[in-house]
């Protein structure tokens, strides 16, 4: 776990640690628009190197469409709390030492 000290000096929010010292966890969320610039990327190389223009329009839109929705959807990270890290980490233990 973490100590006070650290606590105090690194500005972590005393909300995010739970009763036995282990902190809620940070988790990005996966989204679908980082597969998508891949694949208009992928779409633009194809055109550029071939000099297909109209595709080379058709990617280079779908990377900007891809990338604007990406810049304006707020839903892009959460927290696990710190109770829930307990249980899956004290599940995971019990899981371990049951195959030993």
């Amino acid at each position: 776990g973490i100590n006070a000290e650290y606590m105090g000096s690194s500005g972590i929010n005393a909300e995010y640690m739970g009763s036995s010292g282990i902190n809620a966890e940070y988790m990005g969320s996966s989204g679908i628009n980082a597969e998508y610039m891949g694949a208009f990327s992928i779409v633009l190389g194809f055109a550029l190197v071939w000099h297909i223009w109209w595709l080379a329009g058709v990617g280079a839109l779908g990377i900007f469409a891809a990338f604007m929705g990406r810049i304006f959807n707020e839903d892009t990270d959460y927290y696990v709390p710190a109770d829930e890290v307990k249980r899956i980490e004290t599940e995971h233990h019990n899981q371990v030492q049951m195959q030993a």
